[in-house]
């Protein structure tokens, strides 16, 4: 008669260590899971088409920005200086505005103080 080992490993077998050893990776598992959640925050994505002015809040500030036909630029109304924006492209501060140079490119996206991103399509 031949004898075969169960395919599972049983509960007798399970030592403190063992326990342990799972507890702690679980209790790890669980703290990263609740930390990551309560500290996510989302960007907020904004897509205009810039067919005719578009509006988004930035730090409760409602900006503008348009483009006339035929500029080289975007304005972006008002504009605190001291708000960043990342954006592969020149700008320029200017009385309460800014400006954005581009190089006639149909899609720019920008990045304003690291929580928005606008995407701005151009007209066509």
């Amino acid at each position: 008669m031949l004898h075969e080992e169960p395919a599972f490993m049983a509960v007798g077998k399970l030592t403190k260590g063992r326990l342990v050893q799972i507890l702690i990776t679980l209790s790890v598992l669980i703290g990263a899971f609740i930390w990551r959640t309560f500290t996510y925050e989302s960007d907020i994505v904004v897509t205009c088409r810039m067919d005719k002015p578009c509006q988004l809040r930035v730090e409760g500030e409602l900006v503008t920005v348009s483009r006339k036909e035929n500029a080289a630029y975007y304005t972006f109304s008002p504009w605190d200086e001291h708000w960043e924006v990342e954006v592969n492209g020149k700008t320029e501060f200017q009385a309460g505005m800014l400006l954005l140079f581009t190089n006639d490119e149909p899609r720019i996206d920008l990045k304003i103080d690291q929580n928005i991103t606008l995407k701005l399509i151009g007209a066509p």
